[in-house]
């Protein structure tokens, strides 16, 4: 609404001043087609100098009669330049402040003195107009150059780029910018830097960033060097963009051209790097910026850790930490040391992979299995038995140093011996051997400890060692943890007497552990294929818990002779007696239990 009242103004001054009119003629362009890149209609010369809300025809903004004026231009004088000095001071103060009406009498005191116009004062006026945003007029200014002749220069046209670029994104039509840059190729001049510039300004203004890149790209080849605003307006279009490659080649080629860059324009250009994990783009602009001045927030070094961990590159987290901890002061927490773990795995460092989880101890943290197994340190040694070899030869190193050993450390190097190589080997030996080693490295087992074993028990299917580890699991006063329970009761399920996993489960709940959906599958597994009733029982006790299993697994109990059908029938039969049942090994079998299992055998 606002702009358009400004058109208002302008069309109303034109006639409150009597300005004169002329008969629409086209513009005067030479015949070569105009190139088009991405225009979205063809606007003709008439379109362009026509308005639906004003009659155009005859508009004389300076001349008096175009037809007399002579080609020939008078030497310019003092008074002359002082006049064009204060005519531009004129029209810069309104055009700033938006005086559209002002810089129409001031047009109009021009015309009516005996001055005749210039190329001077077509552009200052042209320049006056830029802040409207209305290509549409500027051509009407330049079609009156025409026909009082007097030649546009390449700041004519560098003024009307510049308008281009100020109109509404709706009227920025592609055409008429190509249009514009045709006709200085047409007017046989060649385009310098600033025309280059503004001619990209109205390229990135209109989100034409393939083709403004590339235009910049071949400025050189020209013999025009872009200036630093350049550089950092084509810098941050590419951060815009999410183009860091781009935006790191054009932020080294503004150092080889001896521009002194901007600390910040390092710092943006990291954190996009940053953020698209281009490995190129941060090590250079960290490397930099160590010692010009970081000034990043935690997201973009928190991006850094994790570029750091994945690329194996241990020191640069440790720089993040330290400029965490020393510039921004902040409080760190267990994610920003886990990369430091990774950073060391993935740079196939085993021993300062398990010294690192000892620092994050040292700084208040608790680890465990899932630190070892995220950050990759698990996956590491369980390649081959000559890894896990490396691995425990690097406890001992450590303790040799006088470095403490963490005991996630040696839990990881046991776990390890349960699933070796591609072909998924166990080793008891080498895992016991480990454990046995735990006085010796300083090392304080722990319920992960034990845990990590029962792990090699069940893949070796020991239980007659796993009661004896569990029993001396108790003797140290460890109280068990639900994962223990789970792959105790999981040991048990791979005998054919599992009479014990029931007394087991029984202890897991009365130490107020919630039994996990995998034990009830392996216990209702056991009991229907041997034909134990306890199955349904187990089953009631899962679905009381809310645990919902995959239809897979009722799949498989149906193929091996499971009526789930009756099964369900018993359960809802049951619910009606009983509030809640148990799973106990002296259950009394009813009718229909024993129903059930004559079903079974049967089949």
């Amino acid at each position: 609404m606002l702009r358009r009242s400004l058109n208002n103004i302008f069309y109303l001054s034109l006639q409150n001043h009597g300005i004169t009119r002329f008969n629409t003629i086209k513009l005067q362009m030479r015949g070569s087609p105009v190139r088009l890149f991405t225009a979205t209609s063809k606007l003709k010369t008439t379109e362009i100098v026509s308005s639906n809300d004003i009659d155009t025809s005859n508009i004389n903004l300076l001349r008096k009669d175009s037809n007399k004026i002579e080609d020939t231009r008078a030497e310019d004088t003092r008074e002359e330049r002082i006049f064009i000095g204060n005519f531009r001071e004129e029209m810069d103060k309104f055009s700033e402040r938006k005086h559209w009406r002002a810089i129409l009498k001031l047009c109009e005191e021009v015309k009516q003195s005996d001055r005749k116009p210039d190329i001077s004062i077509y552009n200052t006026i042209l320049r006056a107009y830029i802040p409207l945003g209305s290509i549409k007029h500027s051509f009407k200014i330049l079609e009156d150059m025409k026909l009082a002749n007097v030649n546009p220069n390449l700041t004519t046209y560098h003024y009307l780029l510049r308008t281009w670029s100020q109109a509404p994104t709706s009227e920025q039509d592609p055409y008429l910018r190509e249009q514009i840059f045709e006709m200085i190729v047409n007017d046989g001049l060649q385009p310098d830097l600033k025309i280059y510039e503004c001619y990209i300004d109205s390229l990135l203004a209109g989100e034409e960033c393939e083709r403004a890149f590339e235009i910049f790209d071949s400025l050189k080849s020209k013999n025009i060097y872009p200036q630093l605003e350049l550089y950092i307006a084509m810098i941050r279009k590419a951060i815009s963009i999410n183009e860091p490659r781009i935006a790191l080649n054009y932020l080294k080629s503004l150092e080889q051209n001896l521009f002194y860059a901007p600390t910040s324009l390092y710092n943006d250009v990291l954190r996009i790097c940053a953020y698209e994990y281009y490995a190129d783009g941060i090590l250079y602009c960290w490397d930099k910026l160590k010692h010009r001045g970081l000034n990043l927030d935690e997201g973009v070094c928190i991006d850094i850790l994790y570029f750091a961990g994945s690329h194996g590159k241990p020191d640069l987290v440790v720089q993040v930490i330290e400029y965490l901890m020393d510039v921004r002061r902040l409080k760190l927490e267990k994610f920003h040391f886990s990369p430091l773990t990774r950073a060391y795995v993935n740079a196939g460092d085993i021993k300062n992979a398990m010294e690192s989880l000892n620092i994050m101890r040292q700084a208040g943290f608790q680890v465990g299995f899932f630190d070892t197994s995220s950050t990759g340190l698990y996956s590491l040694i369980r390649k081959d038995k000559r890894t896990i070899d490396n691995a425990y030869y690097c406890l001992e190193e450590l303790h040799k140093e006088g470095k403490i050993v963490d005991v996630s450390a040696l839990n990881v190097v046991i776990a390890a011996c349960s699933n070796i190589g591609y072909k998924r080997n166990v080793d008891m030996i080498r895992a016991l051997e480990t454990y046995k080693a735990a006085e010796k490295l300083g090392v304080q087992p722990n319920v992960e400890t034990f845990s990590s074993i029962l792990l090699v028990c069940l893949s070796a299917k020991r239980k007659d060692l796993a009661d004896q580890l569990w029993k001396e699991m108790l003797e140290l006063k460890i109280v068990p943890s639900s994962l223990a329970y789970n792959r105790m009761i999981a040991i048990i399920c791979t005998q054919d007497d599992y009479e014990e996993a029931f007394a087991y489960l029984e202890e897991m709940k009365a130490q107020n552990l919630l039994p996990p959906r995998s034990v009830y599958e392996r216990i209702i597994n056991k009991c229907v294929r041997h034909g134990d009733s306890r199955a349904i029982l187990a089953l009631e006790e899962a679905e009381n818990f809310e645990y919902k299993f995959p239809r897979s697994f009722y799949q498989d109990l149906e193929d091996q002779g499971f009526d789930l059908g009756l099964a369900k029938e018993i359960i809802k039969n049951q619910k009606k007696n009983f509030n809640q049942q148990k799973i106990s090994s002296n259950v009394n079998n009813s009718d229909v239990m024993n129903e059930f299992v004559d079903i079974i055998k049967s089949q």
